[in-house]
Parts: structure tokens; sequence; C-alpha cells
């Protein structure tokens, strides 16, 4: 376990973070793509006293932020967040409203809740194109809520084991990129090569007739 703190270079590193009340050990679990900028939103959204955990934001604010920890519990590739966050929420996770990893799936808001979220995207909301674009898997198809909905209640309890993790990342590196274990041969690397030098012959002639 590693202690997040000032001066440790997070960025661009992904993993599993903790925000951990230290007198109590209890723990908040989550994953990210970028863990500096996560738990510097964390941050933001606790001072401000609108965190999606209640549990959280209350005991934020009865015992103060000097009382919480943010630690990081493991550095791993994109594609194993997931599967070793819920890894975590299944060995501990006493302020996490969802115990499913990367889904909303029980967190019910309040009311006041839901207004404050409407006021807040007013006015930012993204349009119907772009909506579908970004509920596209990287099969790149459309997943209905329903499918969501059945997926996170399998997953729900379910410990995974290493080998698992391993099986699924493995699974997962030829949809990410269908060119990874591959090696091109001499011919198509020739004609790769042919084609750049065409480009940039091509840009080089267009560069010198605009400047005439």
């Amino acid at each position: 376990m590693v202690a997040y703190h000032k001066g440790f270079n997070m960025e661009k590193i992904s993993g599993i973070y903790a925000i951990v009340h230290t007198p109590t050990k209890r723990r908040y679990v989550g994953s990210a793509v970028f863990i500096e900028r996560r738990t510097q939103w964390h941050k933001t959204i606790l001072r401000r006293n609108k965190h999606h955990s209640i549990a959280l934001q209350r005991a934020w604010n009865k015992y103060g932020e000097n009382a919480f920890e943010f630690l990081i519990l493991e550095i791993c590739s994109i594609d194993m967040l997931i599967c070793r966050e819920q890894y975590y929420i299944n060995e501990q996770s006493e302020f996490n409203s969802s115990k499913t990893a990367g889904s909303k799936l029980g967190i019910k808001d309040s009311e006041k809740t839901r207004i404050r979220k409407r006021l807040a995207y007013k006015g930012h909301l993204n349009k119907p194109e772009t909506r579908a674009k970004m509920a596209k898997t990287v099969t790149g198809h459309l997943v209905s809520q329903e499918t969501r909905n059945k997926i996170s209640a399998k997953l729900k309890g379910i410990k995974l084991r290493p080998e698992t993790c391993a099986k699924m990342s493995a699974s997962r590196t030829g949809r990410l990129n269908p060119y990874f274990g591959r090696k091109h041969s001499d011919e198509t690397l020739a004609k790769l090569r042919a084609g750049w030098v065409r480009r940039k012959a091509r840009q080089e002639q267009l560069s010198i007739k605009e400047k005439n």
C-alpha cells in the first residue's frame, strides 16, 4: 500500500485508491485512469459537501479533513481497473454506496441531490449524437440499461481470483488493440514506408504552391 502525498508524482498513473478514515480504518474504494486527478476531485466535492457517498460525506463533515488519508492500494493497467476495484470493494469498503465496481446500482439519490444535479448540468447537456458515441462500448455496440443491470447484478458479490483477472485482461487485449502481438512482413513495411514518402512529397508540393 502506497500513501498518497504531496510530491508523489501520480500523473498518468492508473490504479485503485482508497479514502481512509484514519482512526477507524473505514474506507471508500475507487479506481481511476489518473489517480491524482480523481483524488483531487474527491477532495473538492467533499469540501463542497456534495459527495455521492452520504456515509463518507457525513464522516468528513463530522471528523474533518485531517482525519482522512488518501492511499494507493494498487497500481495497475487500465483494462484491469474494474476487476481490481471489485476485489478491494469485496475486501473492505464501508463508505461505498454501491458494492459493484463501475456501477451505480443500489445508489438512490435524494430529491435534493437530483435537483442539484439538474441545476449543475442544465445548459451543459451533450448533443444526442455525442451521447450515443459516449454510450458505445469498445466493440462499437450500444449496451442497454437492462443489459448493464444484468451484468452488475451478476458480478455483485463475486470475488475474482488473480488468474481470472489475468484471463479477462488477455481476452480484452485483442479487442482494444487488434494489432497486439502482430508483426508486419518486410513487404508490408516497404509499402507503408512508400506510402509515407508519397504523402510527404504531396504535402511539400502543396506547401510550395501555397507560397507561390
